[in-house]
C-alpha cells in the first residue's frame, strides 16, 4: 500500500495518507493572524464523485512544506499540486 508521509511533525501532527485516496494537493498561504501555520490539503473524491478533503497537514514554515511537497512530487510525479 503506497503511503504519503511527512518528514515533519507539529503539535497537530501530520499523519500518513493512503496515496490512492489523493487526487490532488492544495496549498494555502498562511493567514496574517497566524503567519507560522502553513496548511496543505489532500483532496480526493467521495462516493458521489464530489471533491473532499482526505487529510490536512500543518507546517511551521514554507521551507518545511516545500521539502514535503518535493518528496511527494518525486515519488508521485502525476499528483497535481494546486
Amino acid at each position: 500500500m503506497p503511503f504519503i508521509t511527512s518528514k515533519f511533525r507539529t503539535g497537530l501532527d501530520n499523519p500518513s495518507i493512503d496515496a490512492r485516496l489523493v487526487a490532488k494537493i492544495k496549498v494555502v498561504m498562511p493567514k496574517p493572524t497566524n503567519p507560522k501555520l502553513w496548511v496543505t490539503y489532500f483532496l480526493g473524491f467521495d462516493e458521489n464523485n464530489r471533491e473532499k478533503v482526505v487529510r490536512t497537514w500543518f507546517h511551521q514554515s514554507e521551507r518545511e512544506r516545500g521539502i514535503d511537497l518535493e518528496r511527494i512530487q518525486e515519488k508521485y510525479p502525476d499528483m497535481k499540486v494546486v
